[in-house]
């Protein structure tokens, strides 16, 4: 799932005494408004330079749950909504950081993949075979 215009998996910042699996279900369901259960890590990638903080992306794999009651959503200034991508075709859609479209098609039609992705650049060139 993606934010619908800029293609950004929903995430944020971790509150004191939050464990990571609770920051990614509350982030979740902050931004999109669903439940889901967060699963085991993925992928790490980094943003180290062209911006003005280290960042690190820890990506999860998670289980959908349902919409979720009640929820206050807490929309980014640019989010518009949120979409589900076709993981077949996913190295063609607009998902950022690109360098996650390949890792997530391999591991998604089984094949090996790496969780470690490195430094996202600021002009990485898309991943499209």
């Amino acid at each position: 799932m993606t934010a619908k215009k800029n293609g950004i998996l929903p995430g944020g910042g971790q509150d004191s005494e939050e464990m990571l699996p609770q920051t990614v279900e509350r982030e979740v369901r902050e931004e999109t408004g669903i439940e889901v259960k967060c699963k085991d890590l993925l992928f790490v990638i980094e943003g180290v330079h062209g911006e003005s903080f280290h960042r690190i992306d820890l990506v999860f794999l998670c289980e959908y749950l349902g919409k979720a009651e009640n929820a206050a959503l807490h929309n980014d200034t640019n989010q518009i909504g949120y979409d589900w991508l076709d993981l077949s075709v996913l190295n063609k859609l607009p998902l950022f950081p690109s360098k996650l479209r390949r890792p997530i098609m391999n591991f998604y039609e089984g094949k090996e993949y790496i969780k470690y992705l490195g430094n996202e650049e600021i002009g990485d060139p898309e991943c499209l075979e």
